[in-house]
């Protein structure tokens, strides 16, 4: 039962998402191989969860968040509060003074579905259930108003509705201590099925309250068992509480559950599977299973903890162990004080938070961008619509070859003025600035030196009312000190003469570690000029945020005498070096960084609060106030939600593809196309709906190098172009060579071309036919470096699989193609040093690659043995390089991969190849997969890929699968 007059309790008691901001404590061991509970230390009752295309969770409860609160994860231990299902004028109706209890949630027909209870206190006949929908996990929700009513479906106290799938229906389960009911639903989920009866599945037919029974019901199946858990006792008592989570068993959906005994949940009997003990009480309401990918249960759930019961009924965890007999229960029937961790080989991303120290945030025309320190090679730059969700961009906004300085890029800023992208940062120790006609960048020193001679970083800018340009900065001078100088008109050089100094440490909050202060920021505010600060060291978990005014902003600055105005905000610790910014919706709004944790403070990540300018009740000049609850920006998933919800094959019939992720926020797809003298493409927003550009590449023309066969192109961008490597045959051919194949590279200012050769010739010419050009920027030593495969035409070689093929009278000969890489010029003008041979089809018969590398020869499809369409990348300091094997244009095309240190290997094939292959044997109809390419949306990684069906026949479509990093390296495809 759920106790409405506690929420309301505890709504008064505390600000609506006054807990938002604690649920920040780490419930992980130092380890990581351990948690504790509570796994969220604040109110979460009555919880349900789901995980979704991302591999991530999303968790809803019962609202003591006001209008339905919403939780996501990686891990199902480290949870950050993302908003509300609703709003005041979304909120649910049909019970107008009624709350939001039991949240439900399913995925539907491609909507989130969310089933909710909604009562007043003793309201137990007027009480209902309703529904409401979504594109998203994270909404908005669309209210679609009641299914039923207590007093319209015949069920006093209908509240605690369970979704539930079987055999093709759908059924909601629902009720509490006047019975157990299930009602068939609508396709969509959205309705009640016309005609559709209630069933009582479990309970004691009765309209008053039977204490013996259950509610929150969460039904599954496992084998031939259908097992329905539920609740019972009293749930919202505090320490007093004696809910617990009971589980009976059946056959049929319908019932009778029984107890091992053979007795009936009808009659009120069952087996407990958890109750509290000296730590937790009310354990119970739990959601549904999440197996974790070592096939454990893990069951969430509210509790009390009997010491505060002042939190209210928290989250906690624990895993389901099932018995011989198949019966469920947690170890000891009691919470786990320390348990070990699910197991998530693949979490969307086990580091989700936005990594940026020294944050700063531009809005530029409905687009947020944030910069910050984080990469040792210059600057990233992220994206966002909404501050909650960001993408990090693919390239650098400002890299280190564009700039003064090696090392050391600290605190960018970036400002729009005179049409131009202005970003004021430290590299080495001296302030700089850089600009681009792009907020993405690439931005550039034009003369690469720093603005000053003098070692200075934290720089900002100020214009003033009358157009002038000053620069806050911080120098040396008597430990971190802030300065100000009057810029030139340029906004690039310092009037060295107007050095005025603006503040010092001086105060007790400003000296815990360190005589510190810096990150400046001002704005002005009627006529006052503020500037916001943070003091300490960076590594203090008391480095703070305060602020100081002045009437001249070459003057004296006071410093507000309630400094700080930020610290320590909610769990976290080493708040500071922030910026303000005004997002869409008018609100001023304060970015800054925090430490990792209590324990690490790399790498510090970037959080969100409000500020604002409140009327000083003295009499003086207005107070400038920060937030202590503030939102936790996350990396982008839902990019990789929309990738997940493609249909394979892809609506493209193309060879060879490969996917650019533009810079203009679209993915372009590349490929080979049969009767089209050069390439086309596709454009699309969300890797599902492509739209056809048309050709942007046109060969075989007077002027160019290319005749015919137009393979294999690859586009990256670059320093604002975009470059398209491909493979084509030669004009050049002097002794008629049957295959005459080389590389080229053309370039274009769009994506969507038109791409012109870039040389009137090939790139380099290694005396045979080459194909299949990938290339790899590496970071690492800032090299590019091509990949390649030397076709089989006229280079048969001699290995124990063709002395088996001229022994069988097959063949006289086998040819063969073999990978090389080789060292590019940085203009692509040619290649530096000679090509490496990287991988060939093995020599041994008993090689553990040989079976499925020599198909196409074993099966009798060709003379030929392949190792082509190379794509190189790299994870945790490994080089993988995936290649195809077999006839391009047969069945038994597949994908395998190797392993290196190097760029230039040598590389070392894994030992669970083929990744990838024709799943006929497995009852599929998809033959002649390869040729692949590797996409990351935000931080998943999609397989692309050719292949074949049964019902396209010889016409190669493109595929995408998720690629997954498996725990000892290797990789998998699911197809």
């Amino acid at each position: 039962m759920k106790k409405f007059l506690f929420l309301l309790i505890i709504s008064c008691l505390s600000q609506p998402n006054k807990g938002v901001a604690q649920i920040e404590k780490e419930p992980i061991s130092a380890d990581g191989k351990t948690y504790r509970n509570p796994v969220m230390p604040i109110s979460t009752p009555d919880p349900t969860v789901i995980r979704v295309a991302d591999g991530s969770f999303y968790l809803y409860c019962t609202e003591d968040v006001r209008n339905t609160p919403i939780f996501h994860s990686d891990d199902l231990l480290n949870w950050t509060y993302v908003g509300t299902a609703f709003t005041e004028a979304t909120r649910p109706t049909f019970e107008p003074r009624g709350g939001l209890w039991a949240p439900d949630i399913a995925f539907i027909n491609g909507k989130y579905v969310l089933y909710y209870s909604m009562s007043v206190w003793g309201g137990q006949q007027t009480c209902g259930i309703g529904v409401a929908s979504a594109d998203n996990p994270e909404g908005p929700f669309t209210d679609h108003g009641a299914l039923f009513r207590s007093n319209t479906i015949g069920v006093n106290n209908s509240i605690d509705q369970f979704y539930f799938e079987d055999n093709g229906h759908k059924y909601l389960i629902w009720g509490s201590f006047c019975g157990i009911y299930c009602i068939e639903l609508s396709e969509d989920g959205l309705s009640l099925k016309p005609g559709a009866k209630k069933v009582r599945i479990a309970g004691k037919d009765t309209q008053i309250f039977d204490n013996q029974g259950t509610e929150g019901s969460f039904l599954m199946k496992r084998g031939k068992y259908y097992y329905l858990f539920g609740s019972t006792g009293t749930c919202c008592e505090g320490a007093s509480s004696t809910y617990h989570v009971v589980v009976g068993r059946s056959e049929n959906m319908f019932g009778p559950y029984l107890n091992k005994k053979g007795e009936s949940m009808f009659d009120n009997h069952y087996d407990t599977v958890l109750h509290g003990n000296t730590i937790f009480a009310g354990t119970g309401h739990n959601a549904e299973f999440i197996t974790d990918d070592e096939g454990t249960d893990w069951m969430l759930y509210h509790s009390y903890l009997r010491n505060e019961p002042s939190k209210g009924r928290v989250l906690c965890m624990d895993k389901i162990v099932w018995d011989d007999a198949g019966w469920p229960s947690v170890e000891g029937l009691t919470p786990s004080a320390e348990s070990a961790v699910p197991v998530f080989n693949n979490p969307s991303n086990p580091q989700s938070k936005v990594p940026l120290a020294d944050p700063y945030i531009l809005y530029y025309q409905d687009k947020y961008y944030a910069y910050g320190t984080s990469s040792p090679d210059g600057i990233a730059v992220y994206t966002s619509d909404d501050l909650k969700r960001w993408t990090k961009e693919p390239q650098l906004a400002l890299h280190k070859n564009d700039s003064y300085g090696e090392k050391w890029f600290w605190a960018p800023e970036v400002y729009l003025v005179n049409n131009q992208f202005y970003m004021y940062y430290s590299a080495d120790e001296h302030i700089c600035v850089a600009v681009a006609d792009n907020p993405l960048g690439p931005f550039k020193q034009d003369v690469r030196k720093p603005m000053a001679e003098e070692k200075g970083i934290d720089n900002s800018l100020f214009i003033d009312d009358d157009g002038k340009a000053y620069l806050f900065y911080v120098r040396f001078t008597n430990g971190n000190e802030i300065w100000v100088a009057e810029l030139e008109k340029d906004l690039k050089t310092i009037k060295i003469n107007t050095l005025h100094l603006c503040i010092s440490a001086s105060e007790g909050w400003e000296t815990i570690k360190a005589r510190v202060t810096e990150g400046p920021f001002v704005v002005k505010h009627k006529g006052l000029y503020y500037m916001t600060y943070s003091a300490n060291d960076y590594q203090s978990q008391d480095y703070a945020i305060g602020y100081a005014t002045t009437n001249n902003i070459m003057g004296d600055w006071k410093k507000y005498e309630g400094n700080p105005i930020l610290r320590r905000p909610y769990g976290l610790v080493g708040a500071g070096h922030h910026c303000l910014f005004t997002d869409k919706g008018g609100q001023l709004q304060m970015a800054f960084h925090a430490h990792k944790s209590i324990e690490k403070v790399q790498p510090r990540e970037m959080y969100i609060a409000p500020v604002r300018f409140v009327r000083n009740n003295n009499g003086g000049d207005d107070i400038l106030r920060a937030s202590p609850v503030y939102i936790t920006p996350q990396i982008q998933t839902q990019n990789i939600a929309t990738a997940k919800q493609f249909t394979n094959p892809l609506p493209v019939a193309f060879g060879d593809p490969f996917i650019l992720q533009s810079s203009d926020k679209k993915y372009y797809m590349y490929g080979t196309s049969e009767g089209v003298k050069g390439f086309k493409a596709y454009s699309s927003t969300d890797l599902k709906e492509w739209r056809d550009e048309g050709v942007v590449y046109q060969g075989a023309t007077a002027d160019s190098w290319t005749t015919d066969c137009f393979w294999a192109p690859e586009v990256y961008e670059r320093n604002g172009k975009y470059y398209m490597w491909f493979s084509s045959n030669w004009k050049h051919n002097p002794t008629k060579e049957g295959e005459n194949f080389r590389i080229g590279v053309a370039v274009a200012d769009k994506p969507t071309g038109p791409f012109r050769d870039l040389f009137n010739r090939p790139v380099f010419d290694p005396g045979y036919p080459i194909i299949d050009a990938n290339l790899w920027f590496d970071d690492a030593n800032g090299k590019v470096y091509l990949y390649y495969s030397r076709c089989c035409y006229k280079h048969p070689v001699e290995s124990e699989v063709a002395t088996w093929a001229k022994k069988e009278g097959l063949y006289k000969e086998i040819e063969e193609s073999w990978v090389y890489g080789v060292e590019l010029k940085p203009d692509f003008s040619g290649v530096i040093g000679e090509p490496v041979l990287l991988l060939q089809p093995p020599s041994k018969m008993n090689d553990p690659q040989a079976e499925w590398e020599s198909r196409s020869v074993t099966s009798r499809e060709v003379n030929r043995r392949w190792t082509e369409g190379s794509f190189i990348l790299k994870h945790n300091g490994l080089y993988y390089l995936m290649y195809s094997a077999n006839f391009f244009g047969g069945k038994n095309y597949a994908v395998g991969y190797a392993t290196s240190r190097s760029p230039l290997g040598p590389f070392v094939k894994a030992t669970n190849n083929p990744i990838l292959q024709k799943n006929t044997e497995q009852g599929g109809s998809v033959t002649g997969t390869g040729h692949c390419m590797v996409l990351n949306v935000g931080d998943e990684h999609f397989c692309v890929y050719h292949a074949r069906t049964a019902a396209t026949g010889d016409r190669r479509m493109v595929f995408i699968d998720r690629l997954r990093f498996l725990p000892d390296g290797k990789l998998a495809v699911g197809l």
